[in-house]
């Protein structure tokens, strides 16, 4: 009972720290950084929106204005200076206002999508590099272990060559052989060192030893990720360009009517200062109808700017559509296979390990060729770089049809 409880332990501990590990490495990542830092710019933006309608502009104006007039009872020609404190609000705006807020508030929205995308990316970006230097680091392990069977076969081979019942030309081929594997190791070690740079900025996922999942590996375990129902209602990339293209229309929508102006209610206390007279001031309340004759075709410029992210926001959508419902079938028949072939090389393995002995054991009595262990030989190492190949695809598998699902690792997608 102890031993597995132990082991459920054990278990638990691998995938948590590769969670933990991976959560740190987010939180350290510039690209998603970037990301969330451009939320709260967003963020504001969807504030500004909202006080465009509910929150009054307040003004402070102060100048000196010279003017001519043939009013009566006024000078025909006066300068002064002025101050004004103005409260401005709108009262109607054909909907310009408030669609531009519904835009704001759903490019917001989009944005917390975008942040969940970024983090999916991120996510497997990191981890994928991660299994790659744990695919390297296994690797190098099977080949110093081949390096050490290749080295006891060459002292087997020395003791037959001095007993004189092997031949110096077979000598030659294991001893060939034994340095051909250590070059080989040579090359395992530079693609370790590759790795262990590019994983540098992520020191914490350098804790974890082993694949997060590998203790795990049942058909149930595969079942629960293989069978998660489709719905892009949880696809983030498709979140984001559907509200994105609603922010759009509303956007569109707001530039469009911008032409017809707007009413607007302003209550304002002007004081003036003629030269020789005392201060005089004033409350004004005014009514105001604003319509734009000629603004530098600003408004015609925002107009087609606005259509166009539109016209690109719907293409987005029938793209991200079509591409995130088949990937997730991709992936589902991807793990489905690298499940298959992970069963598989374990199998295979099993038997090459069995079969490789028997050689060994042969090839000590005189019972077998130099060419025919060697063939053995290469057959376990082939063998045992297939599993270990296997293994790394299987983790990515899994990885993947989460992501497809819209779900992330450190969201919780495995359990």
């Amino acid at each position: 009972m102890a031993v597995v409880l132990l082991f459920v332990l054990s278990m638990s501990w691998a995938e948590s720290s590769f969670v933990s590990s991976l959560q740190k490495s987010l939180k350290a990542d510039p690209d998603l950084a970037q990301v969330d830092f451009y939320s709260a710019v967003v963020r504001a933006e969807k504030y500004q929106g909202l006080s465009r309608f509910i929150i009054p502009k307040l003004s402070f104006s102060v100048g000196e204005s010279q003017q001519k007039n043939n009013i009566s009872n006024v000078n025909a020609a006066s300068k002064y200076q002025f101050a004004t404190l103005a409260v401005d609000y709108d009262l109607f705006s054909f909907g310009s206002d408030l669609s531009y807020f519904q835009a704001t508030r759903l490019r917001d929205q989009a944005q917390g999508q975008r942040v969940r995308a970024k983090i999916i990316e991120r996510e497997k970006s990191i981890a994928d590099l991660f299994f790659s230097y744990l695919r390297a680091l296994k690797d190098n392990e099977i080949t110093e272990k081949i390096l050490a069977l290749k080295e006891k076969s060459l002292n087997i081979a020395s003791r037959r060559l001095k007993a004189g019942v092997l031949s110096r030309e077979d000598y030659q081929k294991v001893k060939l052989d034994l340095g051909n594997a250590k070059a080989q190791l040579y090359l395992s070690n530079q693609t370790i060192n590759d790795f262990s740079a590019s994983l540098a900025p992520y020191e914490e996922m350098n804790l974890i030893s082993d694949y997060p999942w590998k203790d795990e590996l049942n058909e149930n375990f595969i079942n629960q990720i293989k069978e998660r129902e489709f719905s892009l209602l949880r696809i983030p990339a498709y979140q984001d360009a559907s509200l994105s293209l609603s922010a759009f229309k509303y956007e569109n929508y707001s530039r469009l009517v911008d032409m017809f102006g707007d009413i607007s209610f302003r209550f304002a206390r002007n004081t003036y200062d003629f030269p020789g007279q005392e201060r005089q001031w004033e409350w004004r309340t005014s009514l105001i109808y604003t319509l734009p004759l000629f603004d530098q075709f600003d408004q015609e410029v925002q107009r087609r700017r606005a259509k166009a992210n539109k016209m690109i926001a719907e293409v987005n959508q029938r793209f991200n559509q079509k591409l995130v419902k088949k990937s997730f079938e991709t992936y589902r028949s991807n793990l489905e296979l690298n499940w298959k072939n992970w069963l598989e090389r374990k199998a295979a393995l099993k038997l090459s390990k069995k079969l490789y002995q028997s050689s060994l054991d042969q090839f000590k009595k005189g019972q077998l060729s130099v060419n025919e262990l060697l063939i053995d030989q290469d057959r376990l190492f082939r063998t045992e770089q297939l599993s270990n190949e296997a293994l790394y695809q299987l983790h990515l598998a899994i990885l993947n049809m989460c992501h497809a699902a819209g779900e992330s690792v450190v969201g919780g997608c495995i359990e």
